[in-house]
């Protein structure tokens, strides 16, 4: 036996123990399409053919001994470290949110109050916040806190996932939040009479902001937001 075999028998058992099924003979694919941990899919890489193919069974064993400790999957205290990262980094949309409903609310009590100027400013100031988080995902595929935290973003083939796919999952954690609080302010705007609807569906907004931190602690390699955009949450 040469000292290849047991390395294309341990391929072959990677493949099928991680992707599900043996592959066709024709393909020749030499990436593992799972979403693996960073450290793993280095690995996993060379098994296959890439980068710098394994020589010898034994520089695989090497290379698996390394990384015994370190962690398969995104635990809830990692995810929990990284949200808590988020939050501080989000002070600047969050806040826009809130200077946003401040005005209306003002209004309903004090209709005096309340310049259009303002609410131009504080309307650009939100969206603006808003627009370059989902900006900055879309250059650092994800952003600083992922990074900072340890979190990759894996598509379901293993590949990194791509730029419009951070930006996407970045719209679709705010989108509805904007909306909810947009149509609040519109609402104060247009039928300042309904001012219990205003509250509505300010509250709806604040409160689905809330509902995503324990949303992404219960799964959190993969959140709703994830389904969404096609993401896995891996470690780095």
């Amino acid at each position: 036996m040469t000292n290849l075999a047991p390395l294309h028998f341990l391929r072959e058992v990677a493949v099928m123990a991680l992707e599900g099924s043996d592959r066709p003979v024709d393909d020749h694919g030499d990436h593992i399409r799972a979403p693996l941990p960073v450290h793993a899919g280095e690995v996993l890489d060379r098994l296959m053919g890439e980068r710098q193919p394994y020589g010898s069974a034994a520089e695989l064993r090497a290379d698996l001994e390394s990384m015994r400790d370190r962690p398969a999957t995104v635990s809830r205290l990692r995810r929990a470290a990284h949200l808590a990262l988020m939050i501080l980094l989000l002070q600047l949309p969050v806040g826009g949110v809130f200077w946003v409903v401040f005005i209306p609310f003002v209004q309903i009590r004090y209709p005096q109050q309340g310049e259009p100027e303002e609410k131009i400013i504080l309307w650009a100031f939100m969206l603006g916040s808003v627009g370059f988080w989902i900006v900055w995902a879309f250059v650092f595929r994800g952003g600083f806190a992922f990074w900072r935290g340890g979190i990759a973003l894996r598509r379901a083939d293993g590949r990194k996932a791509s730029r419009l796919q951070c930006a996407f999952r970045a719209f679709v954690v705010w989108a509805p939040v904007v909306t909810l609080i947009g149509l609040s302010v519109l609402l104060a705007e247009v039928v300042p009479s309904l001012s219990w609807l205003y509250f509505v569906l300010w509250g709806a907004g604040v409160l689905l902001l809330l509902l995503y931190v324990p949303m992404a602690l219960i799964n959190p390699t993969r959140g709703l937001h994830d389904g969404i955009a096609g993401t896995y949450l891996v470690p780095d």
